[in-house]
């Protein structure tokens, strides 16, 4: 079993999911509905897991966002000229010569 999951390129069952904000919205939605149509014999322990993962997700979501998905700082709204310089080496790099 270990073997599939290293060619697969997975070392550990352990790593987060790493999600959008919009695939956090709809698993609210998702899991709010769920909770809705639990029956009245549904275990505590059931019920208080889905309104505990309810209101993880809705606390990272309301929550700003203090880092992109790569682990460097968010981008603030003012750039440096060192950001305008790299950015005009990566569009030249894009742009193909003109003939």
């Amino acid at each position: 079993m270990n073997e599939t999951r290293e060619r697969d390129g997975r070392f550990s069952d352990r790593t987060p999911i790493r999600r959008s904000l919009d695939e956090k919205k709809r698993l609210v939605v998702q899991l709010k509905e769920q909770q809705a149509s639990l029956k009245a014999w549904a275990s505590e322990a059931i019920k208080s897991a889905l309104a505990r993962r309810i209101a993880e997700l809705e606390q990272d979501i309301s929550a700003p966002p203090r880092r992109r998905d790569d682990g460097h700082p968010a981008k603030s709204a003012e750039t440096s000229p060192a950001d305008e310089r790299r950015a005009a080496r990566r569009q030249a790099m894009r742009t193909p010569p003109r003939l």
